[in-house]
């Protein structure tokens, strides 16, 4: 759990910064023939923020409940009789 919250702090620092970065410079453009603007936007939404730093830990955490859940219905007694 520990290392999602650093993985999840340290990944909205970066998007926050490319984020802001093409926001006032413009760094990432497009094609202009193939596209009626000439860079990216942007916008930033807080409830969209939260709802998927919500949901990675959502889905991170019953990911890492799955294996739990299933090592814990086998008997070691079973296994050692399998060797």
């Amino acid at each position: 759990l520990k290392i999602l919250f650093q993985g999840i702090f340290v990944g909205n620092i970066i998007a926050l910064l490319l984020m802001l970065l093409q926001y006032h410079f413009h760094v990432f453009s497009l094609n202009p023939d193939a596209y009626y603007v000439s860079y990216i936007p942007v916008e930033w939404n807080l409830s969209d923020w939260i709802i998927l730093n919500t949901g990675t830990i959502g889905i991170c955490l019953v990911v890492m409940f799955i294996p739990t859940f299933l090592i814990t219905r086998l008997s070691p007694i079973k296994i050692l009789k399998w060797e």
